[in-house]
């Protein structure tokens, strides 16, 4: 009951706001962005791309806009007043009503709670946004009747925000500015009644974190095998399964984009958590990106990695943007 009133009270709120959209807009641009990417050397060799997958296309992003309406295959712009979590490259349509908001129809969205590790499953759904300055709110409904509500308030010296999505979890943040420095402290608790938090520092090229999330998820890969099913021997279909974990405390410090030569730029990054997620081994893990501009649109990126189990990895790539 609870989820279909939530349900109703979003079709009321689209029909209330944007059922006055005007058809037969004046098209006026189009905007095309892509890249391509190939490996020329890494741990593997000279040249792993040759054996492997090859050159690393990623497929242009398209947008169109047209008067308020504008679609593409991207992920589109991040609505203001929470955390909504687009995937990037599943495309939307998106009308816009000057002084009042949009509404976004997403093909795969989720909501986070401010990164903390509380999200909901991505699926097709319809994004809200408004801001009235200092106010800003937004809220997602997805084909799985889960959903998501934010607003941010800017007080001047800081910004004050709130989330809450379906899955019980609710946070609070505070973002506040200096000409010298940024701070943000974010704290929440999820429907098992775990807490987490984050503080961040950013000063110029510094950044300096330290998070604790709710529970961890992270994916094994599971491969086919035979089955014997009500007598008949089945062959089972690859996957990748969740694995549910412990809450991560992760501390990171990040010097960025610091200039080597005119043309070549110099990134380090230092991560250390205590339990392994998707995205790095329990342990430390130090990286080196170093940025060369060849020419206009053709870099050539380098990466050196030291990581808690594989030890040291690198990689060069040239890639083309367009």
């Amino acid at each position: 009951m609870k989820k279909g009133l939530i349900g109703i009270m979003v079709l009321a709120c689209v029909a209330l706001i944007f059922g006055t959209a005007l058809a037969n807009q004046t098209f006026w641009s189009i905007d095309v962005s892509g890249s391509v990417e190939w490996t020329i050397l890494n741990q593997d060799g000279l040249m792993p791309g040759v054996d492997g997958a090859g050159p690393a296309l990623v497929i242009p992003e398209l947008t169109i806009t047209a008067g308020p309406w504008e679609a593409g295959t991207g992920a589109g712009t991040t609505a203001p007043g929470g955390d909504v979590d687009v995937a990037s490259g599943s495309g939307y349509i998106k009308y816009t009503k000057a002084n009042i908001g949009s509404i976004t129809l997403n093909n795969e969205v989720s909501y986070d709670i401010f990164g903390l590790g509380a999200n909901i499953t991505a699926a097709q759904g319809i994004t809200l946004a408004t801001e009235v300055v200092p106010l800003s709110l937004n809220a997602v409904y997805t084909t799985n009747s889960e959903y998501g509500l934010g607003a941010t308030y800017d007080v001047g010296v800081a910004t004050l925000g709130a989330a809450y999505n379906s899955t019980g979890a609710w946070a609070g943040q505070l973002v506040t500015s200096t000409d010298l420095m940024t701070i943000t402290l974010t704290s929440g608790v999820n429907g098992a009644a775990q807490n987490a938090y984050g503080v961040g520092l950013a000063a110029g090229v510094i950044s300096l974190g330290y998070d604790v999330t709710f529970d961890s998820v992270t994916t094994e890969a599971v491969d086919a095998v035979w089955e014997d099913v009500a007598g008949v021997w089945t062959k089972t279909t690859d996957y990748v399964a969740e694995v549910l974990g412990g809450p991560v405390a992760k501390l990171t410090a990040e010097v960025a984009d610091i200039p080597l030569t005119e043309s070549t730029k110099l990134t380090i990054e230092v991560v250390n958590q205590d339990i392994a997620d998707i995205n790095y081994a329990a342990g430390t893990t130090i990286t080196a990106t170093t940025v060369t501009a060849l020419a206009d649109a053709i870099d050539l990126t380098t990466v050196i990695a030291s990581k808690p189990v594989t030890g040291i990895e690198y990689s060069s790539k040239i890639g083309v943007t367009f």
